[in-house]
């Protein structure tokens, strides 16, 4: 399945340059992050007492501004001061989004004309609770373009939403609806429920892969960054996920997770032992180990700071894929499993 997971990583990528959005709760969407009241989730304090951030957890790299709020993450770069971020894996497209004092990016938004004059919009919104712990969210994808072997405009469409369980402070359940639907053509829904359970304190608050791989959430890489609130107050060391489709078929997915420890008592590396089994029973297992990078965070604010610089958003700049390319993208997503970070 590792071929698999990497796929649904770089058809994320892919997507996002085709002008994913999201949108936010009741908040205007962009505009400018008052970082001074809003927290910094990446930052922890070590068993030494040394405040760190993880600079790279596996092959996503993170990038942090002095207020200890992400700068870059993978390849999305972010400017608090405009509420925008940008996808520049390849091009740059511009994203609005708004977030709240715990941390969580609440609201982003995107709409983009190609070239070929096909639109597409996506919205999502994301709540959380007096705890700061994000507590679910809708998202919405939609585009618009001709079909000319129908002779005529097509909307495509996808609806996500999601709500999720809190105990004790950890993540126990995740429970999402998921449908598509492509004209009057073709169309299928889902409903995909995630279990968790948890073994070894967290003692320093770090965020790791097991959630965010089980997010369904476009932007499930957000939270390394601790972009989506606080994390669990334990590690996971069991994650299912039962996905049933109501047109026929479903799959499992199963994880656990072994940590192992630096001196200092922040993760060395997670290895998780990953079991996949479709809907007639033929199962597929694999181990990932990911290894996690830190810097010291107190030391390296004022070169963090000075790693970033703006981009330049050309309006005129248009994704360079085509319709063909787009629809075999959007059939791949369908038959693969959901999306999960890159390894």
């Amino acid at each position: 399945m590792k071929q698999i997971k990497f796929l649904a990583m770089l058809l994320m990528a892919i997507t996002m340059s085709l002008g994913f959005s999201a949108c936010g709760d009741d908040d205007e969407h962009g505009g400018s992050i008052d970082t001074s009241k809003v927290k910094a989730n990446a930052v922890f304090t070590n068993n030494y007492g040394e405040q760190v951030v993880a600079s790279k957890i596996g092959s996503v790299t993170m990038t942090y501004n002095s207020d200890g709020l992400p700068i870059k993450v993978y390849d999305f770069s972010f400017d608090y001061d405009a509420g925008l971020f940008w996808y520049t894996g390849s091009g740059i497209y511009e994203s609005q989004f708004t977030m709240n004092e715990y941390g969580g990016i609440t609201s982003i938004e995107e709409e983009t004309t190609y070239s070929d004059g096909d639109t597409g919009l996506y919205k999502a919104t994301f709540s959380y609770d007096s705890s700061g712990h994000l507590t679910g969210y809708i998202e919405l994808y939609q585009e618009n373009y001709y079909d000319s072997d129908y002779g005529m405009d097509i909307t495509y469409t996808e609806n996500t939403n999601t709500s999720m369980s809190w105990s004790n402070g950890n993540l126990t359940q995740v429970n999402t609806t998921y449908s598509w639907r492509e004209g009057n053509f073709d169309s299928d829904s889902s409903t995909r429920t995630t279990h968790i359970q948890y073994s070894e304190s967290n003692e320093i608050g770090q965020f790791t892969t097991a959630i965010s791989d089980y997010l369904s959430c476009e932007y499930n890489l957000f939270w390394l960054a601790g972009l989506f609130g606080k994390t669990t107050a334990d590690f996971p060391y069991s994650v299912v996920k039962n996905v049933t489709y109501d047109s026929g078929g479903s799959y499992s997915e199963t994880s656990e997770y072994t940590l192992a420890y630096n001196a200092d008592g922040t993760i060395k590396s997670e290895t998780e032992d990953y079991t996949y089994v479709n809907s007639i029973g033929v199962r597929t297992s694999s181990t990932y180990t990911t290894s996690y990078t830190y810097k010291d965070f107190t030391s390296s604010r004022s070169e963090v700071a000075e790693k970033w610089s703006s981009y330049d958003y050309d309006e005129s700049m248009t994704p360079p894929l085509s319709r063909e390319y787009r629809k075999m993208m959007r059939e791949a997503r369908h038959k693969a499993s959901p999306m999960k970070k890159a390894r």
